[in-house]
């Protein structure tokens, strides 16, 4: 009995390690390699919401979150996160987004709204390539 009860201790401890991964680790702390904060306009923050919003499947029930831009060679580079109505009228949660302003231009081309932990890992990748953290999501 002793023994059993022993090996159930052991088990227990060996297991309390393992935990899932922190997505977002991996940047905390690490520099991005270029890239300079920008504070977004009005104008800009119409732009970028026009933009997401014309990718979703129900625009109008798009809610934005946290937003960072930054200028990375002349370009004006968002990461950011939306939540939106999916086609059966339901929310599906805070996903990100990807996208940014062409040298000299006023208009956003939203390019990726990720979806799934695979996708978020990506966009956040693909922000840090950037110069960018992408925010972490509201709760």
């Amino acid at each position: 009995m002793n023994r059993m009860h022993f090996m159930f201790v052991c088990t227990a401890i060996a297991l309390s390690g393992c935990a899932a991964p922190d997505p977002s680790a991996a940047y905390r702390g690490v520099p991005p390699k270029h890239g300079k904060s920008v504070t977004l306009t009005p104008e800009m923050s119409k732009a970028i919401q026009d933009s997401v919003r014309s990718k979703l499947k129900d625009p109008e029930s798009a809610r934005f979150g946290k937003i960072a831009a930054g200028d990375v060679d002349g370009q004006t580079i968002v990461c950011g996160w939306v939540n939106a109505k999916n086609s059966y009228g339901g929310y599906i949660g805070m996903q990100p987004f990807f996208g940014y302003f062409p040298i000299n231009s006023t208009k956003f081309d939203a390019e990726i709204i990720a979806n799934g932990d695979i996708g978020v890992m990506g966009l956040r990748e693909r922000c840090f390539k950037e110069g960018l953290y992408l925010p972490e999501p509201p709760v």
